[in-house]
């Protein structure tokens, strides 16, 4: 009974990984931008936790992923995005900071999905329709790629005047937000 329940296990595990389906297009939550092409974006701050990567969708009509950070940056107020002389120096979201040189640099990535994305030329890079575009905060030693993402949601989304339910009562308020990320 025993060796038929370790054998179980491992079995259960395989077959919930082979039920995760990868990060695609329609999970991107965030879209910003406007026209009649898109293109993904990943920024993965390859430092070690469970939510060191996300995505987020952008709306274009051709330009440079230069065009697409500084868009995505000035519409996320928890995205901020350095760039310097045409090179992508800082990237920070939330309690995530990728600083360029402190101790890795930012590599980028292009392709047309998550999974086929190759390292290329930069920020300068032209958007296509489409098109995954990913930087990933790395030593090059070698260069990483972007791993699966989260996606990334507006943050300005949900206010108060969204919650449905109240508790209580009294001149002031609190909202509690409870996310289980899943």
């Amino acid at each position: 009974m025993n060796s038929f329940r370790h054998t179980l296990l491992p079995l259960s595990l395989l077959v919930g990984l082979a039920a995760h389906a990868q990060f695609d297009a329609s999970d991107v939550q965030y879209w910003i931008g406007a026209g009649p092409d898109s293109t993904i974006l990943v920024v993965d701050f390859q430092d070690g936790t469970a939510d060191a990567s996300y995505a987020w969708g952008y709306l274009h009509d051709g330009g440079t992923a230069a065009d697409m950070l500084t868009a995505i940056s000035a519409a996320d107020v928890d995205l901020t995005v350095e760039i310097t002389s045409g090179f992508l120096n800082t990237v920070t979201y939330g309690n995530h900071v990728g600083l360029g040189g402190s101790p890795d640099y930012w590599s980028t990535w292009s392709g047309s999905s998550l999974a086929g994305m190759t390292s290329d030329g930069g920020i300068a890079a032209n958007l296509g329709n489409g098109d995954w575009y990913g930087c990933s905060y790395t030593d090059f030693n070698p260069a990483l790629a972007p791993t699966e993402p989260v996606a990334a949601f507006d943050p300005l989304r949900f206010t108060v005047d969204d919650v449905a339910y109240w508790v209580g009562s009294g001149p002031d308020s609190t909202v509690l937000v409870i996310d289980f990320q899943d």
